[in-house]
């Protein structure tokens, strides 16, 4: 998934993220720089199976995007690459973080109020796998926990907006496998798992989003055959 979906690894301290966020690069950009800039930092982490070298490139992609936020806090870009950076740096430890999450989810939410088409539904699409992942209950106040009913609000919307987007189809096949709806995520999985055997070369996400298709099919498979 290029995002995700979310997404998303290896930086296993809190402060790492908002020492990130609280130290931006350069301002004297515009702000497609300072976007596109994120932008690649983020889709290059995806690409890299080193921790190291992803840390080092959600360092560099959360910098950019946190000096486009300050420089430019009306582009929803700046805001939604800032959100997607901080997710994949979370993705691996939601649990405990909840003031990060709090915080990508206010920027998702700025996107989907200016411009939920933004990179085919992505704050949308995000947002819902965030409810879909995040843990089911937690002892802070008005914390952000696992929210099926969300999840699947938040897919439905996505896919009314880019019904072709593979991402937005798998966020939606997750949800509906979660929510026990097994013969309508099979329908969704099936022609997801032919499309990414047919990617060649599979990114790091890539791979691990396939796997999880597979596993899910085989699991569906397990329950039809015990009835």
């Amino acid at each position: 998934m290029k995002e995700a979906s979310w997404v998303i690894f290896f930086i296993l301290n809190f402060s790492i993220v908002f020492n990130l966020w609280a130290n931006p690069p350069c301002s004297r950009w515009n702000s497609e720089n300072l976007i596109y800039a994120s932008k690649t930092s983020f889709e290059e982490a995806l690409n890299l199976s080193h921790p190291g070298q992803r840390i080092t490139k959600v360092r560099q992609g959360l910098k950019w995007a946190e000096g486009c936020v300050k420089s430019f806090p009306d582009e929803e870009g700046c805001h939604y690459y800032r959100a997607i950076l901080g997710a994949l740096a979370l993705e691996q430890n939601l649990l405990g973080y909840q003031k990060a999450l709090k915080k990508i989810v206010a920027d998702l939410d700025f996107v989907i109020q200016k411009k939920a088409a933004y990179d085919e539904a992505g704050a949308l699409r995000i947002k819902g796998f965030i409810y879909l992942k995040a843990p089911q209950f937690s002892l802070k106040k008005k914390a952000v926990i696992r929210d099926l009913d969300l999840a699947d609000d938040l897919a439905s919307k996505a896919l009314a907006l880019y019904p072709k987007n593979r991402d937005n189809r798998f966020l939606k096949a997750c949800v509906l496998f979660e929510k026990n709806q097994y013969i309508e995520a099979q329908a969704l999985l099936i022609p997801l798992k032919k499309e990414y055997k047919s990617i060649k070369p599979l990114n790091h996400q890539e791979v691990k989003d396939l796997k999880e298709i597979e596993d899910k099919l085989n699991k569906i498979s397990k329950l039809k055959s015990k009835h």
